[in-house]
């Protein structure tokens, strides 16, 4: 993979996975006032002899309206409805908070219970398998819409009282299988007084701001974990630092460098198979064994590593910016024997010549 595909890669990839991340989990919705419904329906305390009583009842996909007056001759009244789903409420766990939006001429609270089915239990009275999780919301006339966590949503007091349970002994049911959802007026305040709760809107909504913040997280480091493998790849493969030379063109057109004697020489003459030290000793004038030793001081490498750096780099640049024939390039950057210089170029490239420009080309 070339720089410029794995650049590419780097930002595009993980760009789309992000963007399909967000585009999927982003506070995704459950309605259960549009839901479809098997039944939805009141109760009060009149089945226990007492005088509450709910005096108008309807609803539809977009808003509900409860009227009711809680009566004086049960010590606990009550008043609610409650909605039964053609199939349970299932994966609640998965969601965050409940939505309401709700309005009331009178009362300033309202109990809302999840009644949700349990494992038995040896600990449970009666082998019972339902648990009420209840929330009492508290109504504010100036506030429409209230937002509240799942987790918030805890089991009734008198659930615990009637199985002798304590809090200890909490189900932890993560909301998998809810049968029906109550709302429910048993405030003694509310005695005798007649009410209308409207109801126009009822949700689950998956809350996505943590994942998506673990997420940015993740694909940041993604890119600094790429980065630096890359600049480490880069810095490992380019065993040498820049090396100036005279490019090769078709024409043969040749430009000097301006550097030492010795790096001056073999930039001009690297393309010549019979380039050696004691060549470069007898034309630039310095004995041979210093050579060798100021190539490893100044670019820490040998001289063949120096040569065949120059030779290859260039041979790269011609395969990339002109149609000359592979022999015909390896002959021009100093190599005789073209299966010497392909074994040379595909050690330093884990490319052959060919695939190499077909590549960067």
């Amino acid at each position: 993979m070339g720089e410029k595909k794995f650049i590419l890669f780097l930002t595009i990839i993980p760009l789309l996975v992000f963007l399909y991340i967000n585009l999927i989990y982003s506070n995704e919705v459950y309605p259960i006032l549009s839901g479809v419904m098997n039944k939805m329906s009141t109760y009060s305390d009149s089945c226990e002899d007492g005088d509450s009583v709910v005096t108008k009842f309807s609803y539809d996909n977009n808003k509900i309206n409860f009227e009711y007056i809680i009566g004086g001759e049960n010590p606990a009244p009550y008043a609610g409805f409650y909605i039964e789903p053609e199939k349970p409420f299932s994966n609640f766990k998965s969601y965050d908070y409940f939505i309401i939006n709700i309005s009331s001429s009178k009362s300033k609270s309202l109990v809302i219970t999840f009644q949700t089915s349990i494992p038995a239990s040896a600990k449970i009275k009666n082998n019972n398998t339902y648990c009420p999780f209840e929330y009492n919301l508290t109504i504010d006339e100036s506030q429409k819409q209230y937002k509240i966590r799942l987790n918030n949503f805890m089991p009734a007091t008198w659930w615990f009282q009637e199985n002798m349970l304590t809090m200890a002994d909490k189900p932890d049911v993560g909301f998998h299988n809810i049968q029906e959802i109550s709302f429910e007026q048993n405030n003694l305040k509310m005695e005798n007084i007649k009410d209308s709760i409207i109801i126009t809107e009822i949700k689950i909504v998956r809350d996505r701001k943590k994942y998506l913040i673990i997420t940015s997280i993740f694909f940041i480091c993604f890119y600094l974990v790429s980065f630096f493998i890359f600049v480490i790849l880069k810095v490992i493969k380019s065993k040498l630092p820049a090396i100036s030379y005279k490019c090769i063109s078709p024409d043969n057109v040749s430009k000097n460098q301006d550097i030492t004697r010795i790096i001056e020489y073999i930039g001009a003459n690297y393309s010549d198979p019979c380039l050696s030290i004691d060549k470069i000793s007898l034309n630039v004038n310095i004995a041979s064994y210093k050579i060798p030793i100021a190539i490893k001081r100044n670019f820490n490498c040998t001289f063949p590593q120096y040569l065949n750096t120059i030779r290859l780099s260039e041979a790269k640049r011609l395969l990339s910016e002109t149609d000359m024939m592979i022999i015909d390039i390896a002959m021009s950057v100093g190599y005789s024997n073209v299966s010497h210089f392909n074994h040379l170029f595909k050690k330093e490239t884990n490319r052959s010549p060919g695939n190499y420009r077909k590549t960067n080309k």
